[in-house]
């Protein structure tokens, strides 16, 4: 049965998010091959090889979570560089 996004996300991120993580460190000075190997490969691609994922529904929710994992790491990755800019550079970057 094809998982709800809100639900699946939640089960799926905590280790799929170590693994994307993994993957875009492994290439962090490729960007192609990480597109190529860490975008949609470890988490879609593989579930809609699935029964579940095989139906336009259940491929849909599988993409779904993937976008809530990338969600996830671009929060934290624009959280992080917040951190780092010093008090003028945050207001820049809003007005951007």
């Amino acid at each position: 049965m094809p998982i709800s996004s809100e639900i699946g996300a939640a089960v799926v991120l905590s280790g799929e998010v170590a693994a994307i993580r993994t993957c875009a460190a492994k290439y962090q000075d490729d960007v192609g091959e990480g597109e190529r190997w860490c975008v949609f490969d470890l988490v879609a691609t593989p579930c809609t090889n699935t029964p579940e994922g095989t139906s336009n529904l259940g491929s849909a929710e599988y993409f779904g979570v993937e976008w809530a994992i990338w969600d996830v790491l671009l929060n934290e990755n624009f959280k992080n560089l917040l951190s780092e800019l010093d008090e003028q550079q945050p207001a820049k970057l809003r007005a951007m």
